[in-house]
């Protein structure tokens, strides 16, 4: 029997997504502009830093990838302190943080793409993602499994979440995301579920579970959350865009169904308005989609 499971596990991974694919189909999604640029090499992350620029971490490369939407010449960001850039956020003034996994550190430039700040982390930290919030970063640290909410001037003055499964806990944080009501969001890769958290570290929720139909996840990576409250979040593993709604359902935005759009390894995700940015990592793309949940 355990044999025969075995064998027929494949097919029923496929019925599955299938079926899953076919209850999403209430949502809209539309292709409205692709970049492609082959020199990229698993790229990881993306940020707007205003309405039609896209910064793209390009770590293998040690740079950062500057695209103008509607202008398809790229300008590379590159500075010599630049080791292996992951994560990436926009700050309120069209500049960008940045973090280095294997520095570690902090880099941070202005709008017109200068360093203005680069602040060593411990060597023990593994920063995978930043996020600004004013006078604070929350960073994403993969060794310790939390968060870490570190001041401008490098300091760490809170951590919160451990290793685990249980509440507050996480197995490998990847990117961290927050709403309009400063609630932050975290993809917990190895327990396959986003995690919520106010900015003073309280545990407020979960969103997703492992599986692989409608509103599961089994390698959740990147995340972001609209105006609207819609929380999206990028699943490497099966290769789509799942997208929350204040409840907890989610909706399946993956390409096979929808002008027969199909992601490849999908990363950062970023929204503008009513369209979302989605980098796929292993064919060096971004997407840039027009979607109406309905």
């Amino acid at each position: 029997m355990h044999n025969f499971i075995k064998q027929i596990f494949p097919y029923l991974l496929l019925l599955l997504l299938s079926i899953s694919s076919v209850i999403a189909q209430g949502s809209r999604v539309s292709l409205l502009e692709t970049f492609k640029d082959e020199s990229m090499k698993l790229p990881s992350d993306i940020a707007i830093i205003s309405d039609n620029k896209v910064l793209i971490a390009d770590g293998v490369n040690s740079r950062l990838v500057l695209v103008t939407m509607g202008n398809q010449t790229p300008k590379y960001v590159q500075f010599p302190a630049f080791k292996r850039p992951l994560g990436i956020c926009s700050d309120d003034a069209g500049g960008a943080w940045i973090t280095d996994t294997e520095i570690p550190a902090l880099f941070h430039i202005d709008a017109n793409l200068q360093l203005v700040k680069m602040l060593y982390l411990s060597p023990d930290i593994n920063p995978t993602d930043v996020l600004y919030d004013q006078n604070f970063l929350f960073v994403v640290d993969n060794s310790s499994h939390s968060i870490l909410k570190v001041n401008l001037a490098g300091e760490i003055v809170s951590q919160f979440g451990s290793k685990g499964d249980g509440r507050g806990q996480m197995s490998y944080p990847a990117m961290i995301a927050k709403d309009s009501q400063s609630l932050l969001y975290i993809t917990d890769v190895m327990n396959a579920r986003v995690v919520i958290f106010d900015v003073n570290g309280k545990y407020l929720g979960r969103l997703g579970s492992y599986g692989v139909t409608e509103n599961k996840l089994y390698r959740p990576k990147g995340i972001c959350v609209s105006d609207q409250g819609y929380v999206y979040v990028s699943d490497s593993y099966l290769n789509r865009v799942i997208c929350y709604d204040a409840k907890g359902v989610g909706q399946i935005l993956h390409g096979s169904s929808y002008n027969n759009m199909t992601f490849d390894n999908p990363l950062g995700v970023a929204v503008l308005g009513e369209s979302i940015f989605v980098l796929e990592s292993f064919n060096a793309t971004l997407r840039h989609l027009d979607i109406e949940i309905r």
